[in-house]
């Protein structure tokens, strides 16, 4: 018989590693699974009560710097994810205050103004990897996940996703997705640079109200090329 004596310490090592894959498997299935049903649900419920909009909070906090010290600008996002049920899937984002601007995005197009002025810019969304607070709900589940490696984690009524991408970007090398489990609702997301700067959008409750003619960008306002 093989004393314990002489077992290669590598092999020790080898049986100790796989035990402990062979355990977490399981465990880092349901995270996964957990994840993408989250955001699954997350994208149904905002297509089933499109159009809808919420109040904004958003933060950018400078790599070694306090969240107190973040420069904060709040507004109103409002979407429209029925897609051809009513049109193209829309979504705007309306910033508020002394940099007023909005953003409005249609499946592959997006235009960017300032309130009161009468030039604009369009650009198009095609094959773009645009910031995530940008254009997030405009994407499927399918691309997200050709876009990310993602993990949750639920305590305390709350799902944590975060979120890795697969081919990172000077603009995102991490996005975190904090939702309401009862309401499959999101209340906030963050997401680092390369830089370690983090953007961060709190998020109020999803409404039905929106204005007429809020998905089409202002007639009034001619639009360059960016």
């Amino acid at each position: 018989m093989l004393a314990i004596s002489k077992i290669q310490p590598s092999l020790i090592k080898f049986a100790v590693a796989a035990f402990l894959l062979a355990a977490l498997a399981p465990a880092t299935r349901a995270a996964d699974e957990l994840s993408w049903s989250s955001i699954d649900k997350l994208r149904t419920t905002l297509e089933a009560r499109s159009p809808v909009a919420a109040e904004f909070t958003q933060s950018l906090v400078p790599a070694g710097f306090s969240p107190e010290d973040g420069d904060v600008e709040s507004g109103r996002l409002s979407m429209n994810l029925q897609g051809a049920k009513s049109g193209p899937a829309c979504l705007r984002w309306d910033y508020l205050g002394d940099f007023a601007k909005s953003f409005l995005l249609c499946d592959d197009q997006g235009y960017y103004w300032n309130p009161g002025e009468t030039v604009g810019q369009i650009f198009s969304l095609d094959g773009k990897e645009e910031a995530p607070g940008l254009d997030f709900f405009l994407q499927s589940s399918q691309q997200l996940r050709q876009r990310y490696e993602a993990k949750a984690l639920l305590a305390d009524g709350l799902i944590t996703i975060q979120l890795v991408p697969h081919t990172p970007t000077e603009d995102v090398v991490s996005l975190k997705l904090v939702l309401v489990q009862k309401t499959g609702l999101l209340s906030s997301m963050s997401y680092d640079d390369i830089d370690g700067n983090r953007t961060t959008f709190e998020l109020g409750e999803f409404v039905g109200r929106t204005q007429p003619g809020q998905f089409a960008p202002p007639a009034d306002v001619s639009w360059e090329s960016q």
